[in-house]
């Protein structure tokens, strides 16, 4: 009779023999029924996760603190040691390679100068480190700089400056997580642990023959890194393919890792416990350390890559706010540019992100002066406003129907993807972009649809293969009929094609409730309506369209000619003495100023002399420009009824018809029943017939005979 000894593994229960165990050599605890990990073998075939190291040089270790770790991983208290997390980790298939370009010179750098304070904080830094075995000294011809930075809390740390090395190192092109598409994994996410790894670069060992490349010179001699240091071009994808591999079947189940930052969360607090024992219990197993001090377990609501999550929503992080906020007016491009730079990380919170900003990117072109006026001020204070007012985006739900709102402007195009909640629409995210120079001269169609195109290439990952229609709402009525039109042009039978991935209709909105996306482009409408002002919209390239003011210019023209025949270079300068010249120069129509007749009197001929004004009351200017105002339009209309006079001196009064009369009518202007047009005589002798009604002279209705 054979004999079986059953346990519950992870996913599904097995039965072990010898065969198997001696195949995957598992660590098995036989008293609490689990595995506690695998062989080597397991892990590079069955589980294709990284191989379990053992460590080397276990150097005295104190025990770890523990007082801000939950009890129910307190078993797993080695994952929190320091001193282990300090030690030199062995080779392993992840180790940092440099591969540099072929005949490239190797970099060399000068030895920074150091004060008092620098030169103790560095030997510190050697000593510690060559007992730790993370560095040793080197004869490499590579050398790279030594110096320090201040951080926030003043303290000094040490840097090494690989500029020249990772100009010739060949670049690991292993992608980052794209957080735009990683928060659509905490959907009905309720509770979150965050683990931040310890030591985290230097938990990598050079690969072993590449140590020379890394060597750096100080005060204290020539130093090579056994580890790799803060700074490699190819630090970040190396670090990132290693834990991708040691937790690639915990990854986009419960899992999100980036970088040394690992987020945990679950549904349910049984769920979550078991799935955090799991990540530590991994990361011991292949000698990754967590720092217990910056962790947090069991939280509802949690800080992470700069974003507040909690249960269905997503919002800024007031700290990293208060930065922005903080911000003092950039004096140059260089700092404009950090500004924008810090500033789009939060874009997707912001309305109008690229509208509100368009002063200060134009600033960072380089064909560009950097003038700071006060039109970027108050793009740089809306901008710093708008992120102090940022909305709580709603973390998209993939089964719940999606809205899309879009508008297009003359400089810019913007979308908020939007998702019905309790009988309301919460934003999930905002999308904005500044048009090129060729995108701005489409016309008003092409850029709405640009606008739908480019919110539907931003929002993909989450409108391509929904279950459920989602809704374009525009203010352009045209587009409704675009998907099916039998004629388009080129570039729109491109994005009509592109919009066959997606499945969605096109509803019209009116402007005035398309409230978010357009906010910007009704502001002017909204600021005419107290002054009682109307748009007259002039056509492009046109000035026949407004011909008082391209009049008025033409004296302004040739008046600036005259002041600047020396120097043409100054007419800004002079225009305000010609507008104020013009502006009091008496017109021959109404026989005073145009000044005099909107305010009632004449200015002074000086302007800077106010003193010898006479100041009357409200009540008295206003009855004074309203006597100039009726005044005024008095000797319009006489001015107009004379030269009606002078223009009729030559016209003679139109004859007067009645009904039966005939007359002579001009044959071109008549459709005749004729094979030939030439023979026929230019004028023909016809007769009126009877009006129905009163009609005026110059028009007459006839009939040919």
């Amino acid at each position: 009779m054979l004999q079986f000894y059953v346990f519950q593994a992870p996913l599904t229960p097995l039965v072990l023999g010898f065969p198997w165990l001696h195949q995957h050599n598992p660590v098995l605890d036989w008293k609490e029924e689990r595995v506690l990990g695998w062989g080597e073998e397991c892990h590079m075939t069955c589980l294709k996760a990284a191989t379990p190291v053992k460590a080397s040089n276990p150097l005295p270790q104190e025990p770890p603190d523990l007082s801000a770790i939950l009890s129910e991983y307190h078993d797993l208290k080695q994952v929190f040691c320091k001193d282990r997390a300090r030690s030199l980790p062995p080779h392993r298939p992840y180790d940092c390679s440099i591969d540099l370009l072929p005949g490239a010179p190797l970099p060399t750098s000068r030895l920074y100068s150091l004060s008092q304070p620098e030169r103790e904080c560095m030997e510190k830094y050697i000593n510690e480190s060559l007992a730790e075995g993370l560095i040793r000294p080197s004869s490499s011809p590579v050398a790279a700089g030594f110096f320090f930075v201040t951080k926030k809390d003043k303290s000094l740390r040490p840097c090494i400056d690989f500029q020249g090395l990772n100009n010739i190192t060949i670049k690991n092109k292993y992608p980052l997580p794209l957080l735009s598409s990683a928060f659509e994994l905490l959907q009905g996410a309720t509770i979150f642990t965050k683990l931040d790894l310890r030591n985290a670069y230097h938990l990598v060992r050079i690969r072993e023959g590449d140590e020379w490349k890394t060597a750096f010179n100080t005060h204290l001699g020539h130093f090579e890194y056994l580890v790799m240091p803060f700074g490699l071009t190819n630090a970040p994808a190396v670090f990132q393919g290693l834990v991708n591999d040691v937790l690639q079947d915990f990854i986009n189940r419960f899992v999100f890792v980036y970088l040394d930052d690992i987020l945990i969360f679950s549904h349910s607090l049984s769920d979550h416990v078991r799935h955090v024992r799991q990540v530590l219990q991994r990361l011991l197993e292949n000698r990754l350390f967590v720092k217990g001090e910056k962790c947090e377990f069991h939280v509802s609501t949690v800080s992470f890559l700069g974003y507040i999550i909690e249960q269905g929503d997503l919002r800024t992080d007031p700290a990293k706010v208060q930065a922005v906020l903080d911000w003092p007016t950039p004096p140059n491009r260089k700092q404009l540019q950090r500004f924008l730079g810090f500033a789009n990380f939060y874009r997707r919170f912001i309305r109008d992100y690229s509208k509100i900003g368009l002063p200060l990117t134009c600033l960072t072109s380089p064909k560009v002066p950097f003038c700071w006026d006060d039109q970027a001020q108050e793009a740089f204070s809306r901008l710093k406003k708008r992120f102090t007012s940022a909305p709580i985006l709603r973390q998209p739900d993939l089964k719940r129907q999606f809205t899309v709102e879009v508008d297009a402007l003359d400089v810019g195009v913007g979308a908020v993807l939007s998702q019905q909640l309790e009988g309301k629409l919460h934003p999930c995210a905002y999308f904005s972009r500044r048009l090129s120079p060729a995108e701005q001269n489409y016309d008003i169609g092409d850029r709405e649809l640009l606008a739908i195109k480019l919110a539907l290439e931003e929002w993909r990952h989450w409108l391509e293969g929904t279950t459920e229609p989602f809704v374009v709402w525009t203010d352009h009525k045209n587009l409704e009929y675009i998907r099916s039109a039998k004629r388009l042009n080129a570039r729109q039978a491109r994005w009509a094609l592109f919009f066959t991935r997606f499945c969605f209709t096109i509803t019209y909105r009116p402007g005035s409730r398309d409230v978010k996306p357009n906010a910007l482009s009704r502001q002017f409408t909204t600021s005419e309506d107290p002054i009682a002002a109307q748009v007259s919209l002039l056509s492009g390239f046109h000035p026949q369209t407004n011909g008082q003011a391209e009049r008025a210019n033409q004296e302004l023209k040739a008046a600036l000619r005259c002041l600047t025949s020396t120097n043409q270079t100054t007419w800004s300068e002079q225009l305000m003495w010609v507008e104020y010249a013009h502006n009091s120069l008496t017109s021959s129509a109404t026989g005073v100023s145009l000044f005099e007749a909107s305010l009632g009197y004449q200015p002074p001929l000086f302007p800077a002399i106010e003193g010898e004004n006479f100041m009357p009351s409200v009540q008295q200017h206003l009855r004074r420009c309203q006597r100039a105002w009726r005044a005024t339009r008095a000797a319009l209309l006489r001015t107009a009824d004379r030269n009606k006079q002078l223009a009729d001196h030559h016209r003679t009064p139109a004859p007067a018809y009645s009904p039966g009369q005939k007359v002579w009518l001009l044959t071109r202007y008549v459709p005749l029943r004729t094979e030939s047009q030439i023979i026929i005589m230019d004028w023909i002798y016809i007769a009126l017939f009877k009006a129905p009604k009163a009609l005026y002279n110059a028009i007459i209705h006839s009939r040919s005979h």
